[in-house]
């Protein structure tokens, strides 16, 4: 949990991971940035230890606006915080985690104990400065998600304004992004590149990370709703489901 004392506005997009919360973190600074505003970090650093004691202590600045991801809690109680807290079906999450984590199912487990109460966190009681997003939204009703950031935001744009934001951050975008990104770093050749690193993954292998948009390789995940009913097996299933039970039906999840 991070204490903020900076009291220009602060935009947060703090949420579980496997949510969608990079997709409206990129949305957010293409909105801020429609609206002639510059959204700082100019370069996502992979962990945010760092740049949360830089927000927390710095002034961004004429026209600009500090604009964090971050899966840790942040105390909304503040009037300069804005929170959107993407949440999804946290068995959907975990299933997403363990495929992009590499995890195994007791590390991903243990994820999802902080899944539910980040969520928990922000949207048990209703607070003026926190907006949720549904999983659902993002990917079944996209433009609605975005119109709905800006007005939480308080931010005008246009119609096309958001038409190209949606177009730009589609999975077929991202996924070509992620691609083209896998295979630059392939290639001997540096010039005109992003900025990439790589990020350890839970069983040691790397993955790529762009401090330009934070989006990973690996970053979207190819298995649909529900699978983890089928690809856990039954006694993981009953752990899963005895942990979360409460969590899923306070959500609406069926």
């Amino acid at each position: 949990m991070t204490e903020l004392r900076n009291p220009k506005p602060v935009i947060f997009i703090s949420s579980m991971p496997r949510c969608g919360s990079m997709w409206a973190y990129n949305v957010t600074r293409a909105l801020l940035s429609s609206s002639g505003i510059t959204p700082l970090p100019e370069s996502i650093p992979p962990l945010d230890d760092q740049l949360l004691r830089e927000v927390a202590t710095t002034d961004p600045g004429e026209g600009r606006l500090w604009c964090v991801k971050t899966h840790r809690q942040i105390r909304p109680h503040a009037d300069y915080i804005r929170v959107i807290c993407p949440y999804r079906d946290v068995r959907d999450s975990l299933m997403s985690y363990m495929n992009f984590r590499h995890s195994t199912f007791e590390q991903a487990l243990e994820a999802v104990i902080d899944m539910m109460q980040i969520t928990d966190w922000y949207l048990r009681d209703k607070q003026d400065n926190v907006h949720a997003v549904r999983y659902e939204d993002i990917t079944d009703r996209p433009a609605e998600a975005v119109t709905a950031i800006s007005e939480f935001l308080g931010l005008s744009v246009t119609a096309k304004c958001i038409e190209k934001i949606v177009a730009s951050l589609s999975r077929e975008k991202v996924v070509s992004h992620i691609n083209k990104l896998e295979k630059d770093s392939m290639s001997t050749e540096t010039t005109n590149k992003k900025p990439v690193v790589t990020v350890r993954n839970l069983d040691g292998n790397y993955r790529l990370y762009d401090t330009a948009t934070g989006f990973q390789s690996g970053h979207i995940g190819t298995l649909d709703d529900g699978s983890w009913r089928t690809e856990l097996t039954p006694e993981q299933c009953d752990r899963l489901s005895d942990l979360t039970s409460e969590w899923i039906e306070r959500y609406g999840f069926s």
